[in-house]
């Protein structure tokens, strides 16, 4: 006799649409007879092995390692180096991460036997490798144009709780980049001064070389792929800028347009919140200037009056002289000059014009 293998129609009832079932890596879409060590692989990772006669030890391992040479093999090359371009270069050369990551993409690869799942998570792998370069570039910007920020970004793949990832998705994460703000060794140092915790805190440590503490940072957002795309433009134009014009302080960006800034619901409303305090002060200034000025020009208003005064004054005076001297049959005094009278008067008209104009400019 012989074994068949016959894949059973898929439950969506769509004409054409099997059951997922590979026979050795081929789509298996109509009955096939089996043989001896075929590898059955149902959905995309249960996987079986047909025994149609006693096999050796020998036999069988052979026949395992046979399978996972297949599997180590990606895209004609080893997938250590690019395991090793996206982990990057600190956590690629530690031997730990390097075994986790390993220990990792053989998960994925469990997870993911069919020549489907396969596909897509070498398309994930690949993307994944991309996603580290602009984070890489992300970085070389931030230090170039915020050093003394403390910002950092970091690659990171999120997936349902107790899951390797998203069912939609094969399996896989879904990659995703971390903004996080670390602390400098002097800062924490004062910090932990003024809290009296140096003795509990020295173990958690760096070297002193040393820029930064991991165990000591702030978790800013979390952007998806194509967000961080979008803000990673927005930082080259700011780089452009920086070298176009180097006075350009960029340490403080306008917060509408720092493509460092996360700007959700409540931080536009706090943005809102402060540009509504700035107008109230601006309103303030504004007024409190205005008050100084009409009071200004109030004093030159009542001092251009009293000297107006005191020329009307002078003028009367000076013409009533003569007319008292003559009446009282005396010669005019030496020295009295009535030439004068005519630009006292043109002094009045003047004074007069300086008074209107200035009315004129309370009342607008």
């Amino acid at each position: 006799g012989c074994l068949t293998l016959r894949p059973a129609a898929a439950p969506s009832g769509r004409s054409g649409r099997f059951a997922s079932i590979e026979v050795n890596g081929n789509k298996l879409s109509r009955e096939q007879e089996l043989h001896h060590l075929d590898c059955v692989l149902f959905g995309r990772s249960t996987s079986f092995y047909v025994f149609l006669q006693h096999a050796s030890a020998e036999e069988v391992d052979e026949r395992l390692r046979a399978s996972r040479a297949d599997m180590e093999d990606w895209d004609g090359r080893i997938t250590q180096p690019l395991v090793d371009k996206i982990l990057g270069e600190a956590r690629s050369k530690d031997p730990a991460e390097v075994k986790l990551a390993r220990e990792y993409c053989d998960l994925l690869r469990g997870q993911n036997r069919d020549s489907e799942g396969e596909l897509m998570l070498r398309a994930f792998m690949c993307q994944a490798r991309r996603a580290r370069v602009k984070v890489d570039e992300a970085n070389e910007l931030t230090r170039c144009v915020r050093p003394s920020s403390g910002l950092h970004f970091e690659l990171a793949a999120q997936a349902p709780v107790l899951s390797y990832g998203f069912y939609r998705c094969a399996n896989l994460p879904e990659l995703c980049v971390r903004l996080v703000r670390r602390a400098a060794v002097r800062k924490v140092m004062a910090q932990l001064k003024k809290q009296n915790l140096i003795q509990a805190a020295v173990r958690s440590f760096l070297p002193a070389k040393s820029e930064s503490i991991s165990s000591d940072y702030q978790l800013l957002s979390t952007w998806t792929l194509p967000k961080f795309y979008a803000r990673l433009e927005m930082m080259y134009e700011v780089r452009q800028n920086q070298l176009d014009d180097p006075s350009i302080k960029l340490e403080k960006l306008d917060k509408w347009k720092d493509p460092w800034a996360e700007c959700g619901v409540a931080e536009v409303e706090a943005l809102q919140e402060e540009h509504r305090l700035q107008i109230e002060d601006l309103r303030d200034r504004n007024r409190k200037r205005e008050t100084e000025i009409q009071e200004a020009a109030q004093q030159q208003l009542q001092r251009l009056q009293e000297e107006l005064k005191a020329a009307n004054a002078e003028l009367l005076r000076r013409n009533d002289k003569p007319r008292e001297l003559e009446a009282e049959g005396r010669p005019t005094p030496p020295g009295f000059n009535g030439a004068q009278a005519p630009g006292l008067v043109a002094r009045c008209l003047e004074l007069g014009k300086a008074n209107k104009a200035l009315l004129e400019s309370l009342c607008v």
